[in-house]
């Protein structure tokens, strides 16, 4: 949805669909009008992204909330949890291709590095109901809002959130038996920051209103993705599958990274036809 969509769907409390296909049946009230200049002034003023102001974004179907401290969920990012669900879906009918198949009752343990609002952990405890989710971040406020989102998406029971730095535990687990590398994972997630540091300031206003954090992937983009690749293989299975979101033009230098031990399985484009998700295969 463009901003005025998400303006006018928040303020009617309507899908995008039922905004257009029952305009003429939609009247604005007086508060209405309030809260939509309230916004918009926000908006121009502080150039704030209007999810921020809404307090919340749509992402995978559900209503995640959002502050200054986690990254705005981007449809692209959908394209990630897409890929997980349908390769999920595919093991079970082809084990080659994925993971192992697996008993009836056996969990899926997946870890999703960098969860920030919990969008992704979230949504793959909504559509995988035999996942068992680890979800890390570095940041505390931005667990402590992922840990809020999935109390109210109910699914607080099926994730595990940890302070870490990307697979080291920043502190000690609150569980007496586990932590974080007690046992391997079947899927690892992630969308790690990817934008190099010289290019940040290129973007519009309201994405550097975003957390920084969450943004600089350090001199050229790839730095996560470098720690990733030399610690993954000890924490996923023989056969696990490793998800992550790259940005624009960064395929290549993902395939050279992941060259050794691993498996290019597949590149996946997003709605604009990027390569935007690469999956890819422990040996």
């Amino acid at each position: 949805m463009n901003e005025l969509e998400l303006i006018l769907t928040d303020i009617f409390n309507c899908s995008r669909a039922d905004l257009y296909l029952n305009a003429p049946a939609i009247a604005f009230k007086e508060k209405d009008f309030r809260f939509f200049d309230r916004v918009l002034k926000n908006r121009i003023r502080r150039q704030m992204p209007v999810q921020y102001l809404l307090g919340y974004a749509e992402f995978m179907g559900l209503r995640i909330k959002v502050d200054r401290n986690v990254l705005i969920p981007r449809p692209e990012t959908e394209v990630l949890v897409e890929a997980v669900i349908e390769k999920n879906q595919k093991s079970k009918i082809h084990p080659e291709h994925g993971i192992p198949l697996m008993r009836e009752n056996q969990k899926l343990r997946i870890l999703d590095i960098g969860t920030g609002s919990g969008c992704i952990a979230i949504a793959l405890a909504k559509f995988i109901k035999a996942a068992e989710i680890f979800a890390t971040d570095i940041s505390k406020t931005a667990l402590s809002l992922a840990r809020e989102n999935a109390k109210l998406h109910k699914v607080e029971e099926r994730i595990r959130f940890l302070r870490a730095d990307i697979f080291t535990p920043l502190e000690k687990s609150k569980d007496k038996d586990s932590s974080l590398l007690a046992q391997k994972f079947d899927i690892i997630v992630s969308n790690p920051p990817y934008v190099p540091t010289s290019e940040i300031g290129l973007f519009d206003v309201t994405v550097t209103n975003e957390p920084r954090i969450a943004l600089d992937g350090g001199t050229d983009g790839l730095i996560f993705y470098k720690r990733i690749s030399e610690q993954a293989d000890g924490l996923l299975k023989k056969g696990g599958l490793l998800f992550l979101e790259l940005g624009e033009g960064q395929a290549e230098e993902i395939k050279e990274i992941f060259f050794r031990g691993w498996i290019i399985q597949e590149l996946k484009k997003d709605y604009q036809g990027t390569e935007r998700v690469c999956v890819i295969k422990r040996k």
